[in-house]
C-alpha cells in the first residue's frame, strides 16, 4: 500500500487548541496508484462542528456502459386481440394440408416466423426495467392502484367534509388495492417454489421462513 495524500497536508484541526494535525490518510495498492487521478484535502467544505478535513480523492474507471435492451411486456398482452391481427396476417398464405419437401417446409416456417414477429412488434409493449420492477406485479394492479391514487386525490380535495362519502370510498379502494398486493406476491411465490424441482426440502424452507427482502 501507498499513501495518497501528500506529506505535511493536515486533517484535522482540534478544535480547543486549533492545531492541525493529520491522523486521517488515503492508502492504495499499487496496482490501482495509475488510476489515482487527485488526492487533496478540502478546509473550505468542512461542515460545522466538526474537526475532520473532507478528503478529496478522484479516480479514474473506464467502465464498460451496458447495453439497454427493452423487455417485452408479456404480461400485459390483450391475447384476443393478438389472436386475432395473428390470423388476419396469415390469411393471405394457407398451409397446405401435408409438406412435402424441406423446401416447402421452410418457405412455411418462414411465414410463420414473420407473421409472429410483426404481431408481437405491434401488439406488445416494451418496458424499461428499473430497480423497483416486480415480478409479481400485473396487469389488474395497474388499474386498481390508478383507481385508488384518483380517489386519493378527490378525498384530499374534500378533507374540510369528513361526511363526504369519497373519503368511505377511497378507503375501500386502498385496502382492496393493499389486499390484491398481497395476494398476488403469495401467489407469484407459490407458483415459483412449485414449478422449481431443484431445491431441497431445506432450500424450500430457508425460502418460505426467511424475511422478506429485494
Amino acid at each position: 500500500l501507498k499513501m495518497l495524500l501528500p506529506h505535511g497536508v493536515p486533517t484535522l484541526e482540534a478544535m480547543a487548541t486549533k492545531n492541525f494535525t493529520r491522523p486521517d490518510n488515503v492508502f492504495l495498492s499499487d496496482s490501482l496508484m495509475d488510476r489515482c487521478a487527485k488526492c487533496t484535502t478540502a478546509p473550505g467544505q468542512r461542515p460545522p462542528k466538526t474537526d475532520h478535513i473532507p478528503i478529496i480523492w478522484d479516480i479514474e474507471l473506464s467502465l464498460k456502459r451496458k447495453e439497454y435492451r427493452p423487455r417485452l411486456a408479456w404480461a400485459l398482452v390483450d391475447w384476443e386481440e393478438y389472436r386475432e391481427k395473428l390470423e388476419k396476417r396469415l390469411e393471405p398464405h394457407p398451409y397446405p394440408e401435408e409438406i412435402e419437401n424441406i423446401e416447402e417446409f421452410q418457405e412455411v416456417l418462414t411465414t410463420l416466423q414473420k407473421a409472429i414477429q410483426e404481431t408481437t412488434d405491434e401488439c406488445v409493449q416494451r418496458h424499461k426495467i428499473v430497480p423497483y420492477t416486480k415480478r409479481w406485479w400485473n396487469k389488474d394492479l395497474n388499474e386498481k392502484r390508478k383507481l385508488a391514487r384518483q380517489l386519493g386525490k378527490k378525498s384530499y380535495h374534500c378533507r374540510l367534509n369528513g361526511r363526504d362519502p369519497i373519503h368511505e370510498e377511497y378507503r375501500r379502494a386502498r385496502n382492496d388495492y393493499t389486499n390484491s398486493i398481497k395476494r398476488a406476491k403469495k401467489e407469484c411465490w407459490t407458483r415459483w417454489l412449485e414449478t422449481v424441482n431443484d431445491l431441497t426440502m431445506w432450500q424450500t424452507s430457508s425460502f418460505i421462513s426467511s424475511p422478506s427482502t429485494d
